[in-house]
């Protein structure tokens, strides 16, 4: 099972050898500074403003049409360029010092609010250190011991199910992946009273962040007064867990213990620094797993041959029996239903990266202080790596595409050290839930729900959530 868990953790992380050296003053990558050339690739005059228009409007196919045309980098004005091949990733991905997150001056003030100086937002020194605790937090060793968790707070949600009801699925998988996060994190769980104001503070920050404009206002809005008073509350909720996990220096299984436990540099982590990760894990776990399952089971709602394929092996594999961890490594299908939802519809449909100084890719000198985006989608359904890209199909996962792709062609969870840390609790977690709940259920969409994505800010959602209706597979 450890091999199963193992094989997602982060691929390319820090290995031994990069956690130990230090920051160098300088890449050597970087070129001195220059000016962009003239001929780089991009629409140019009133075919810019279009361009800039589509992107608003149709923020997915607008750089694939861009890409169509002038090729894998695009100038989309003099502060962004977008881009989509995997060797012109590689460079940026795997060069750390000199791509940080891209987070303006105003965006960043109110994220540090909610994040502070987590792994999320931190660059140069302050990342590489939270980045080598959390690789040792979150070892595969420790992740195993979640699956029963998983299965049995899985397992509690559907008991409350039944034939014929129609709820919001998206929302409904949303507070079951919190509430095991709070369990696999914390040790403990939320009461009712905290789970609702971790929700209203998620919702908050979420809110905030989906409206740009916000962060232009100098003034104080009501929108910015409730999210100071939810991620103050929020506060008190983390802090207070971390002063009863202190007071039990045990190692319960749970990560906080790992977190507090692990060293870098010779220093532990303090209250604040454990407050941070916290935070942005328990916000994760409201979103990113939720999304990516509501998305395998809309689009198992319009593939049911797909659905017949995951049943079929449910049946034959567990044979009644719920899941459980020993069954993941003969669960194939449910994994290669995961990977390919991921690849047709990307958490993150696009990453962004700055240039702290001048930088020369593929041939091309790019100035410091551009914005880099690595465009996940179109790379995705990019026919030169997936055949017949836009048809989902999960038996493409075979042994040879894996070993013929790129590796940075598929990136759902990012690539180079800044891949996400959480890729093998998140795989892990992704494979074990699709199979409790779709052993048991079959989720269909409701009248009118058309299950549209929606580029947002915090993630590619469904357009006003996942209205479904479940069907008890025993009826």
């Amino acid at each position: 099972m450890s091999q199963w868990i193992a094989r997602h953790e982060t691929q390319e992380g820090l290995d031994a050898q990069d956690a130990a050296r230090p920051l160098p003053a300088h890449s050597p990558q970087c070129a001195s500074p220059h000016s962009i050339r003239s001929d780089l690739p991009g629409p140019r005059g009133l075919a810019r403003v279009f361009a800039h228009l589509r992107m608003i409007w149709d923020p997915l196919g607008t750089p694939e049409r861009l890409f169509a045309r002038y090729g894998d980098l695009v100038r989309l004005d003099a502060k962004v360029c977008l881009l989509r091949n995997p060797d012109l990733v590689e460079p940026i991905v795997r060069d750390y010092y000199a791509f940080g997150k891209d987070f303006t001056q105003t965006y960043r003030e109110a994220a540090t609010t909610f994040w502070g100086n987590s792994i999320l937002v931190s660059n140069d020194a302050d990342w590489l250190r939270q980045r080598r605790i959390l690789q040792r937090a979150l070892h595969h060793s420790r992740i195993a011991a979640y699956g029963e968790t998983m299965v049995s707070y899985t397992t509690s949600m559907l008991d409350s199910w039944c034939d014929a009801d129609s709820f919001d699925l998206h929302e409904r998988l949303m507070r079951l992946t919190l509430a095991l996060m709070a369990r696999n994190l914390l040790g403990t769980d939320f009461s009712a009273a905290e789970n609702e104001e971790v929700i209203a503070a998620l919702d908050a920050t979420l809110a905030l962040f989906s409206d740009p404009s916000q962060f232009e206002l100098e003034f104080d809005t009501p929108e910015k007064r409730r999210f100071r008073d939810t991620v103050e509350r929020l506060n008190q909720i983390v802090y207070a867990a971390i002063t009863r996990r202190r007071a039990d220096p045990h190692d319960h299984g749970d990560m906080l213990w790992a977190l507090m436990a692990a060293e870098a540099d010779d220093a532990p982590m303090t209250d604040v620094e454990l407050r941070d990760e916290i935070v942005t894990m328990l916000r994760a776990a409201h979103r990113n797993t939720a999304t990516l399952l509501a998305w395998c089971f809309a689009l198992m709602a319009k593939h049911r041959d797909v659905e017949a394929a995951l049943v079929g092996e449910l049946d034959h594999v567990l044979a009644g029996k719920r899941p459980d961890v020993s069954a993941l490594p003969r669960l194939a299908y449910v994994e290669k239903v995961v990977k390919e939802t991921m690849r047709y519809y990307p958490l993150y449909p696009s990453i962004r990266r700055d240039i702290g100084m001048a930088y020369e890719l593929g041939g091309y000198r790019i100035p410091a202080g551009t914005t880099l985006g690595i465009s996940i989608w179109a790379m995705h359904r990019d026919p030169r790596y997936f055949t017949d890209p836009e048809r989902f199909d999960p038996s493409r996962w075979t042994e040879q595409l894996e070993s013929t792709l790129p590796k940075l062609a598929f990136l759902p969870f990012g690539g180079g050290p800044r891949q996400c840390p959480f890729k093998s609790y998140g795989m892990f977690e992704a494979v074990l839930l699709l199979a409790t709940i779709a052993q048991r259920f079959r989720i269909e969409l409701a009248p009118g729900e058309r299950a549209s994505p929606h580029d947002t800010v915090n993630g590619l959602l469904p357009k006003n959530g996942l209205q479904v209706i479940v069907r008890h597979r025993a009826a």
